[in-house]
């Protein structure tokens, strides 16, 4: 049987790197642009920004299968686990998902993990 959680509440979101300790609690969906895209001031951010999230093994569903969903990272994304780059798309809000090894994570972890999202803006052309 399938279980989902929601992993949505209490993202650390910065736009400086995690490893600053900078940034602010937010639950996502999350848009960083929802005032400077629409101010007038010319100032729409295109940077890099990042999104951290600590969790337990004891929050997710027991069993070695565990994929995580994403239902929209605009407009390119990569996920690093415990400081190991895992997956990456390319894709506006599409949904993407990615299989945890979940041996291999909590073995490395001790039980708890970090998930660490570097969502960018690329200008990507679709034919």
């Amino acid at each position: 049987m399938r279980n989902r959680i929601s992993l949505n509440k209490d993202w650390l979101f910065s736009k400086e790197t995690p490893e600053s300790g900078q940034g602010e609690s937010v639950n996502i969906p999350h848009c960083w642009n929802s005032l400077d895209g629409q101010d007038g001031g010319n100032d729409y951010y295109r940077g890099t920004c990042y999104y951290t999230k600590k969790i337990a093994r004891k929050d997710l569903p027991a069993g070695d299968r565990v994929y995580l969903e994403f239902r929209g990272t605009n407009s390119s994304a990569t996920l690093t686990v415990n400081g190991k780059e895992m997956a990456s798309h390319d894709g506006g809000y599409s949904t993407w998902r990615f299989r945890l090894l979940a041996f291999y994570f909590w073995r490395q972890c001790s039980g708890s993990g970090i998930l660490f999202i570097r969502n960018r803006w690329k200008k990507i052309l679709h034919f």
